[in-house]
């Protein structure tokens, strides 16, 4: 029986053809019967069997019955065991019956203890003491508790173990065990923390992380300092679009500029490590603005949550669509789903989680959310053959030929990071880029020699272009809606008259935009790598020729930037540009 503490099996029997009211001595009714073997071991015959009824069942002239029957054992951890039954077909009268074949079948109990909530103190005297609440659940056996620094116990009809040997430090892993075998999901607990610090245990690999805490300096380097030299590889975000950080890459490819309070964020290391998060903390269970379409959050309530309760009013709105998380392996919750498929079945303080809404609590109705999933690939890379061509873009296109991104082309050739997403797993559509499919770069119509067959993983692809026939090609200017000529987008200073340019670049301060444009009604923005709106400006007008803006950009964060001028609503020109 599925997702059950096992002790039982479900018995599938034929009807006799005998069951029909009309028949003369025809079948009242059915008892089942179970072989007593303690070993768990199956026979084959009714002859070779020691027999108990287990169940009665009355005759109604069905085709089939079926029968929850107790078994005496479970197949668990500790080796398989086996139930054997028959079925025995009874008339009005007692010497008048039949008797089915023997089967023989195995349950299993599927169901883990929940995740203990753990707690500790370092004793004065020394040593360490870790407590932890009483399971609930009736197959409960014992806890196991280690540390990293050798200690390890296994407590039984006891919530608290002391660590003698501690000196005061040590991070202490707990898990609850039931009688079959089945482990909780681990929790972790530090010892010796400095108060208003967020612990945060990482394995080798991905790990999807939250902090309860709001670091003093929330730029990636800095929050990720404590960790050992080179140990960090990469981190992900999502808000609104994927955020990007290489500690090791070039800083303008980077797209996450600082860390969000009440953010989730993927963070990939070489090695264990651990992340300590100093700051003030949020208040338990804070959420950030929520977009309709998915969410990449944190959880940072101390004691762990159901989904159901946690998102309790999102589920009684209808407003929830699905949930997932990762810990070691992905794990799903869909709240109009068959809760035995439900892998996550806890949300835990340090972890992040995906969440998708129909309608955002920022006030974004259903539908209008970016065609963005969990799954993406990220891609990034130098083409010397496109640095004439800074401010254009390469097109990423797949085997029906639909632009699935574009890469937008930087001063030299760099190639900025972008996203490829891939299929989203809350719908049945396959709206996304499928894993192992071959994608294609284009610019101007002409592919490139490189391909790509993306994972969904969060890899990330360093990509080094080249096209026939592009030498030679120069930036060309480009027609406005409105028929006018205006300059394509073009990193750099401005140069001759007729160009596009914007100085100083890159700046950490004022920066100007010139570019000649007809006479009009002009408007610009400033927008960032995720496309949103950082500053604009509407209502002017031009009598045409030369047009300056001048706009103060110390108080962007890092990176890049992309300003859109618009000539009488239609879009005239755009310019890549670095804040440094």
């Amino acid at each position: 029986s599925p997702q059950d503490q096992g002790g039982q099996v479900g018995l599938l029997f034929g009807a006799s053809a005998f069951d029909e009211a009309w028949v003369p001595e025809n079948v009242t009714h059915y008892t089942v019967w179970r072989h007593f073997d303690p070993s768990g071991t199956a026979i084959a015959e009714v002859a070779d069997g020691n027999w108990e009824q287990v169940g009665t069942m009355n005759a109604l002239g069905l085709n089939g019955y079926a029968f929850q029957a107790p078994t005496l054992g479970n197949t668990n951890a500790y080796g398989a065991f086996e139930s054997c039954y028959f079925v025995a077909a009874h008339t009005a009268d007692a010497g008048t019956y039949w008797v089915s074949n023997v089967m023989c079948g195995e349950s299993e109990d599927n169901l883990a203890p929940e995740a203990p909530v753990v707690n500790g103190m370092v004793l004065g005297a020394g040593g360490v003491e870790i407590v932890w609440d009483a399971p609930v659940e009736a197959d409960y056996a014992f806890t196991m508790v280690e540390s990293d620094q050798g200690f390890s116990a296994t407590v039984s009809g006891d919530t608290l173990v002391v660590d003698g040997t501690s000196v005061g430090g040590g991070v202490y892993t707990v898990r609850h065990v039931d009688v079959n075998g089945n482990t909780s999901a681990p929790v972790q607990w530090v010892a010796g923390a400095p108060a208003g610090a967020d612990i945060i245990v990482l394995k080798a690999g991905w790990n999807l992380i939250s902090t309860d805490r709001v670091p003093e300096n929330s730029a990636p380097a800095a929050f990720f300092a404590g960790l050992a030299s080179g140990n960090l590889q990469m981190v992900t975000g999502f808000n609104g679009g994927v955020q990007y950080y290489n500690p090791s890459g070039l800083s303008f490819l980077n797209t996450l500029p600082q860390l969000e309070s009440g953010r989730g964020y993927w963070v990939r290391v070489a090695a264990d490590d651990t992340l300590e998060v100093q700051g003030a903390a949020l208040p338990a269970g804070y959420l950030p603005t929520l977009e309709a379409g998915w969410n990449l959050i944190g959880y940072t309530p101390q004691a762990a949550s159901t989904p159901q309760a946690f998102f309790a009013d999102e589920v009684a709105a209808g407003n929830l669509q699905y949930v997932t998380g990762f810990d070691g392996g992905a794990q799903f919750f869909d709240p109009n789903g068959l809760a035995f498929l439900n892998t996550l079945t806890a949300l835990r303080n340090g972890y992040g989680y995906w969440v998708k809404l129909a309608a955002g609590s920022n006030g974004m109705a259903p539908g209008e959310e970016d065609e963005t999933t969990p799954n993406f690939d990220v891609v990034n890379g130098r083409s010397a053959a496109l640095a004439p061509f800074a401010g254009e873009h390469v097109e990423v296109v797949d085997a029906q030929g639909q632009v699935v991104a574009r890469v937008p082309v930087l001063a030299g050739g760099y190639l900025m990071t972008t996203p490829v997403f891939g299929d989203d797993p809350a719908t049945e559509a396959v709206e996304g880029v499928a894993a192992g499919s071959a994608l294609r770069f284009r610019f101007r119509g002409m592919f490139a020699d490189q391909t790509l067959s993306p994972t969904s993983s969060m890899s990330l692809h360093e990509l080094s272009l080249s096209f026939d026939g592009l030498a030679g090609q120069q930036v060309a200017l480009c027609q406005s809606a409105n028929g006018a000529t205006g300059a394509t987008a073009v990193d750099g200073a401005a140069g001759a008259a007729g160009a596009l340019g914007v100085f100083p670049n890159p700046t950490n301060g004022p920066v100007r935009w010139r570019a000649e444009v007809p006479q009009g009604a002009v408007a610009w923005q400033v927008t960032d790598v995720t496309g949103r709106r950082m500053a604009a400006m509407e209502g002017l007008s031009h009598d045409g020729g030369i047009w300056e803006a001048m706009w103060d950009a110390s108080g962007l964060a890092p990176g890049v930037y992309t300003w859109t001028l618009w000539v009488d609503g239609a879009v005239f020109a755009q310019v890549r540009w670095m804040r440094s």
